[in-house]
């Protein structure tokens, strides 16, 4: 038989339990801050501005591959290609 759907009435005492109290969070200085902040100076806001600057392509890697596709040395296997345009469509993510 299936249970009704909505609230049950509780047929035990739930009692809270005490928790005892914690440390104050202390703030802390990440990783990324401490190795950015002298290289550029401005801490986080400079690290933006220096990947703002860039831009986010390997132009060399893309020179590369137009270079290979012009020589017709660029490997394009249709089977790759169809299987990646299928999980594409329904939304599946290839291995």
């Amino acid at each position: 038989m299936v249970d009704p759907v909505g609230a049950k009435p509780v047929t035990q005492d739930r009692l809270v339990a005490a928790v005892a109290r914690t440390a104050p969070i202390v703030r802390s200085r990440s990783v990324v801050q401490d190795q950015a902040e002298p290289a550029t100076g401005g801490g986080l806001a400079g690290l933006v501005a220096e990947y703002a600057a860039k831009p986010p392509v390997d132009l060399d890697r893309v020179a590369r591959v137009r270079q290979a596709i012009a020589n017709h040395a660029y490997p394009i296997l249709p089977e790759t290609v169809a299987d990646r345009l299928i999980a594409i469509r329904l939304n599946w993510k290839p291995e």
